[in-house]
This record gives C-alpha cells, structure tokens and sequence, in this order.
C-alpha cells in the first residue's frame, strides 16, 4: 500500500510539473485563494525553494511584504521548469495530501519488517537446501555427483533467496544511517545534495560577526547562521531514517561571518553540526510571526510539526573547511 502511494504520489507531482511548464508560469497568479504576503515558490522536481525576490536582499526570515507580479521561472537549483507558487493555498493543501500518502514508515516498522523478512528467508534457504539435497541424495541418477554440480543445479532456485537476504542486510545496515539527502522543501547553500567531501584542512576559531546578525526563525535568537529541519509531529527522530521523506523543510542560511581567519560570504555556510545537538521545539503553540514562516514555505497551520533549530553564535568556536568549487563546511568544534 506505502508503495502504491509513493507511485501515484510521483504520477501526481509529474503531472503537476508538466501543467505548470505547459502555462509557463507559476501556480495560482490568477487564483483568488492566495496568502496575504509573498511566499516561495517549490521546484516540483527537487524540493528546492526559491525565495521571492522581497527577501533576497533582507536578513529577516520572517519578512515578507505584498507580492508583485513574477514572469515563468526555472529552479535555481536543478534548471526545471515548474515552480509551484506556495501563495495559492490550494496547491499547499495538495501538497499537504500528497506527503501524507508519502510518508514514510517509521523506524520500528521497518525494523520489525526487517527481521520479519530476514527470518522468512533463512528458513526459506535451510528449508530448501535440505529437500533438494535430499531429493538428489535418492535419485540414483545423481549418486556420486560433486558438490559443484549440486550447487549449479540448486542455484536457480536459491538466487531469489539470496537475493532477498542481500536487501534485508542492506536495510538493516542503513536504519541507524544519520546521512542527509534532499528533503521535500529544502533551502540550502549551493552544492547541497552532491556528495560534498569533507575538507582536508580545516582552521578552528571563534566565530565573529562582520555585520548585521539574522534571527533564528524558530527561537528568534539572534545569530551568525542557523538551520531549521522539520518533521511530522509524530514520527521518530528522522536524523536516524534514510531518505528525504521524513523532512518536511530543511533551510539554512547565513550573514557573513568568519571563523578565525576565514571569511564566509552571505548565505555560503553548509552546516556541519549533528542535529543530535539540535534544540527540539514542538510547534504546537505558533506565534502570528512564526505560523507566517512556515506558511511562507507551503506548511499549514493545521500540520501537527516538530522543529530541529541550531544557531551558530558570535564567540562560540566552530572548525571551517572548503573544497575547492564548495560551499564553506561549518562543524563543530
């Protein structure tokens, strides 16, 4: 059934790129259903968000002023047409319907599948090896016959078997795995989503301000950079789940700043930090500011959600590397 529903869920959102590259426009421009204040708009092909152009040139994450008229655009990120525009609230509830279908199981049902699976398959294979090696042992046509010839003659009938038992290993190797892939909307430096190498060399320091300081959507404390992940209320700490579905937003952002001798420019910083560090903070109680944040980025008032918030903090010692061709990688110290 999960399958079924990540199948038409993709069916959905294809659908949804090809009628907005075939109006060549974003959703909902001439939809009167639309928010009060400018908002994002959503690469249906990679999650990306880009910003409207009211908050290109500001440091406030809430901020967002009467929107004005925008032409056809292409993602920033992956070059696809089909933005949606998050302004029109019916396409935000479809979204909303769409990642319901597509969420993901949690941790402990897949565990439990998992061994399920596994012990379904080690009896299949000990019940199988047994009877066609004691069918062959009373055949008299086959008296004699070497253990090469027994294994090519059971090997067809093993294979799924084995290959079944391969994918339970591999997904019981990646249900602790803490590995960041693209989440449903995400707003991050450039270069989020290649396979970043971590930096060779990296200078550690105290982190100073060259400028103005960004408030953290969430906590609206002042700082250097922060990120905000987000996931459904009830699901288990998704930092523990591979893949992109547990995530509902994940967006970083940054002033300039340096860390020792380092510069880092306006929104360059990849962060680093474990969200194990992260300030958990239930979005049950929302102010007018913060329900306007998540509105902004396609999120109802009516979705029950759960907010990873880190800071990064004038005077606190962080470690900064880069690759050539990278964004700036901040860790902590």
């Amino acid at each position: 059934m999960r399958s079924s529903n990540r199948s038409r869920g993709r069916d959905i959102r294809a659908a949804m790129r090809r009628e907005i590259a075939r109006a060549g426009a974003s959703v909902g421009y001439q939809d009167p259903e639309l928010a009060p204040f400018e908002c994002f708009s959503l690469c249906m092909s990679c999650g990306y968000l880009s910003a409207p152009s009211s908050l290109e040139s500001t440091s406030d994450p809430m901020r967002g002023v009467e929107a004005s008229e925008r032409g056809p655009q292409r993602c920033m990120a992956c070059g696809e047409h089909g933005l949606a525009d998050l302004r029109h609230t019916p396409t935000v509830y479809s979204l909303g319907e769409l990642e319901e279908d597509e969420r993901p199981p949690s941790r402990g049902s897949r565990a439990a599948k998992i061994f399920v699976l596994s012990t379904l398959g080690v009896g299949l294979l000990a019940y199988m090896v047994r009877f066609v090696d004691g069918a062959l042992s009373q055949t008299p046509i086959f008296e004699g016959v070497g253990p090469e010839l027994t294994l090519s003659l059971i090997a067809p009938v093993l294979l799924p078997v084995v290959l079944m038992l391969g994918w339970v290993v591999h997904q019981a190797r990646n249900l602790g795995s803490t590995a960041r892939t693209t989440p449903r909307r995400w707003r991050l430096a450039r270069g989020f989503g290649q396979r970043l190498r971590r930096p060779e060399q990296l200078e550690r320091g105290v982190a100073r301000e060259t400028g103005e300081l960004l408030r953290a959507p969430i906590s609206g404390q002042p700082c250097l950079a922060y990120e905000v992940a987000i996931c459904e209320e009830d699901l288990e700490y998704p930092a523990a789940m591979p893949g992109s579905d547990a995530w509902r937003l994940v967006e970083q952002d940054n002033v300039a700043f340096q860390v020792g001798e380092q510069r880092i420019p306006r929104g360059e910083a990849l962060l680093r930090i474990p969200r194990s560090l992260a300030k958990v903070i239930p979005l049950d109680r929302r102010s007018p500011q913060l329900s306007r944040f998540l509105r902004m980025r396609g999120l109802l008032e009516s979705d029950q959600l759960r907010a990873f918030e880190i800071v990064v903090l004038p005077g606190q010692r962080y470690a900064v590397g880069q690759n050539p061709d990278e964004p700036a990688q901040l860790f902590a110290a």
